[in-house]
Order: C-alpha cells, then structure tokens, then sequence
C-alpha cells in the first residue's frame, strides 16, 4: 500500500505537535458565558480528564462569584443519545450502543448507504455540549463545540463548519434538502466518538452531520492508523476496543489528535 506525501505529511506533523502537548482544554460556563481553559491552570499536572466530582471542586473553588457555573473538558464527539440507522439490525439505535464492526447509515452523492464503523471511543462522563434544534423533528442534533455540522441548503453543496461557529438561522442539509436551526442550547451530556468509512452520517431526524470534527479531511488521515487495522483485523477489532488498556491508551490518544488538529489552525 502507498501513502501519497500529503498523507505521510499530516500525519508526521501531527504526531509532532500531539508531542508537544503539556495539558489539556477545560470548558468554563460562568453565568451563561463560556472560556477555555488549560488544565495546568488549575494545577493538574496529566492529561487525562479530571472526574466530574473533581470538576465540581473546581467550580466551588475558583468561581464562587458565579451564580451559575459549570466546568468540563472539551471533547469532540456524538451525543451518546443520537439515535443512528444500525443496518444489521435494520432499526435506529443510540450512539453509544454502537460496535466497531456495525455498519451505520451514511449519505452519498448517489443516495443513501451503509458504512462500517472502525473506530469507536465512549468518554467518561457528561461534557459541555450544544444542542440544536431543527424545524419539523422532535430530535435534537448534540455535539460537542468542535464537531462538523453540515450548513447548507444541498448535499454535495454543503459547507462542513463546527459546531460553536453554527447559529440559529442557518440550515443544515438533509437526505431531501435542508432544515432550519430554531435554537441552540447549552448541555451537559455524554460523548462517544464514532467513525466510519463515509463520515457523511445520516440522523434519523434526516439531518446529514459528519461524523468528524476541525477538519473532515485532517480528521480522517488522523485516524487512518485505526482504518487499516479494521482492513486487516475486521469485527475482531471490537474486542480490542474493549481491551482495559487499549482503552487507557485512548483516553490520552483520542485527546491528542483533536488538539493536534486544532493547534495547526485547521479548525
């Protein structure tokens, strides 16, 4: 198999600048009003997310001058509620209850599809999130602040965007043209990374998002290491994604390349 430069190239640069990371980012809502902020400010010294009970301590201490407060790391992921087309079992299911291994339902140039999931990563405990609601569906889209949304009125047409730079107004693409943003809120839920080999996923309130975040093409190269082990090893990667330490080695991995990404201004 060949890697073209531009692939060898972005994964070189951001293995280099993952190395380069010395904390982690921490979402602050005081009083409705969100900031970013390091873990080393608070002087925790690794890179894992600090628990959520830790977290409250932190709001307790350092932002008693809120009436309101809450504090979170920053991920870049699915709600773990979002309901997806699970097609070998022909129904819709929750994100977290996804597999490596499953197929998905996905949007294509000519029509609507199934694509293998190959890497799946559930994070520990609820997050700052966004919620939007669209016109005609029951089903709110939650994603985290740098998952890429669909705007636009067409797909094939669509501009992929995060999700903190997306307002009420626009319209995000669906399988038969576009639906309007009514409202965005604010929430606290649990993330869980699902990748597929069309990141094109297709909600089932109709609505097509990525299935990346920052940037759908650096995002992708990314996890490529991930993609040819599921060539090579299939449906027995599943249990490897279950693996105790495999997942420790995840919990700073799957942190790292998000922030990679970001701090090459792809975002």
């Amino acid at each position: 198999m060949r890697f073209s430069f531009p692939f060898v190239s972005v994964i070189g640069a951001l293995f280099f600048v993952a190395s380069d990371i010395e904390a982690i980012k921490i979402t602050v809502t005081c009083d409705g009003i969100s900031a970013t902020v390091n873990s080393e400010d608070f002087g925790l010294g690794d890179l894992q997310c600090p628990s959520q009970s830790a977290l409250n301590d932190l709001v307790a201490e350092d932002f008693e001058e809120c009436t309101t407060s809450s504090i979170s790391c920053s991920n870049d992921c699915l709600g773990e509620q979002t309901l997806l087309y699970n097609c070998k079992l022909d129904t819709y299911v929750e994100a977290r209850d996804i597999v490596v291994g499953d197929a998905v339902g996905v949007m294509t140039p000519s029509g609507p599809a199934c694509s293998d999931v190959y890497y799946k990563w559930q994070h520990e405990d609820k997050f700052g999130s966004f919620s939007f609601e669209v016109e005609d569906s029951e089903e709110p889209i939650v994603v985290s602040d740098n998952h890429l949304l669909y705007v636009g009125k067409t797909f094939g047409e669509h501009t992929p965007m995060a999700a903190k730079n997306v307002q009420v107004g626009d319209f995000l693409v669906t399988k038969d043209g576009a639906k309007k943003i009514v409202s965005v809120d604010e929430v606290m839920t649990g993330l869980v990374n699902i990748l597929t080999y069309n990141p094109a996923l297709e909600l089932k309130n109709g609505v097509i998002i990525s299935a990346h975040s920052y940037s759908e093409d650096m995002y992708g190269y990314a996890f490529m290491p991930f993609k040819l082990m599921y060539n090579v090893f299939g449906n027995w990667m599943a249990g490897v994604f279950d693996n105790h330490s495999f997942q420790k080695m995840l919990l700073k991995g799957d942190y790292y390349i998000g922030y990679a990404i970001s701090a090459l201004s792809l975002n």
